[in-house]
């Protein structure tokens, strides 16, 4: 018997919930030296 179709949103779900998390923890790197006014080249 194949998994009902809620275990793939599931899953689709957790791939894009950290996905996004990933996203914005690159974005608050990458403008933090910038808000804070310190030219930080990495």
């Amino acid at each position: 018997m194949l998994p009902g179709p809620w275990l793939y949103y599931i899953i689709l779900f957790y791939f894009v919930k950290g996905f996004l998390r990933f996203i914005t923890n690159f974005f608050e790197l990458y403008n933090h030296p910038v808000q804070s006014g310190r030219k930080k080249v990495q």
